[in-house]
């Protein structure tokens, strides 16, 4: 917007923001992600840092600054930086809708082992009943995908009997707790099909990840749903007696 002074016109703009949002792995211990604005006059008052999931759900925020530098985190855990950081800088001009702050955004990956979710934490034990199948999983948040995995049962591969077991792989929504809030994200649903139980398949079953950083496990105990169902009926009999 051209304004007046001393009788020569200067231009000023409200800034146009870029971020610079570089990827990491999680053996990046320093991680920063620095905001570009670009207006006149070139004095700018930073405003929140927001961090956001790939879905738009706000995980954080920070005080602003130029450069944001991400709180150092545990190796394990430092995935959860990754999303959309949006940064918000003014410089006192208006833009044409008539407002002082600006935005812009990057995306930051941070490449890591693969992580089984919190809503896969819930459910360790698993049921299944004699002579049927049934279907055990694992839901997984991986960047980048997993190169392999393999499941076990007391120590031996399901690939030994493809007749008894089919395993699959297939995208997904997740849930897990990023940095304290619960977000949705793409992931993956790590499934066992195991067919015709007998009593010796209630056991434990292990799955196993590859990938270019350290291998991760997840034991799942499968058990007898009738193990459950006859406590109870005894129970809602005894009830029914009495009542009687």
């Amino acid at each position: 917007m051209p304004k007046k002074e001393n009788n020569f016109y200067i231009t000023t703009d409200a800034p146009d923001i870029t971020v610079s949002s570089p990827n990491y792995t999680q053996i990046d211990e320093n991680r920063t992600v620095t905001c570009n604005p670009s207006g006149n006059p070139d004095s700018y008052t930073y405003h929140k840092w927001q961090h956001k999931s790939s879905f738009g759900s706000l995980i954080r925020e920070f005080g602003g600054n130029k450069t944001l530098i991400l709180p150092d985190v545990l190796k394990v855990l430092r995935y959860q930086d990754s999303g959309e950081y949006i940064c918000t800088a003014s410089n006192g001009i208006k833009d044409n809708g008539n407002k002082f702050e600006q935005t812009g955004s990057g995306y930051v990956i941070v490449k890591a082992q693969p992580v089984f979710t919190t809503d896969t934490i819930n459910r360790v034990k698993q049921f299944g009943e004699i002579d049927k199948s049934v279907e055990i999983y694992v839901n997984v948040y991986s960047v980048p995908k997993f190169t392999s995995y393999i499941w076990e049962w007391d120590g031996k591969s399901t690939t030994q009997n493809s007749a008894k077991y089919e395993s699959s792989s297939t995208p997904t929504l997740v849930v897990d707790k990023i940095h304290g809030k619960k977000v949705q994200l793409d992931g993956y649903k790590l499934t066992l099909t195991i067919q015709d139980l007998k009593t010796v398949d209630f056991t434990n079953y292990t799955v196993t990840l590859k990938s270019g950083f350290e291998d991760v496990s997840y034991t799942i105990i499968l058990e007898s749903a009738s193990r459950y169902i006859i406590p109870r009926l005894t129970l809602y009999i005894q009830l029914f007696t009495q009542i009687l």
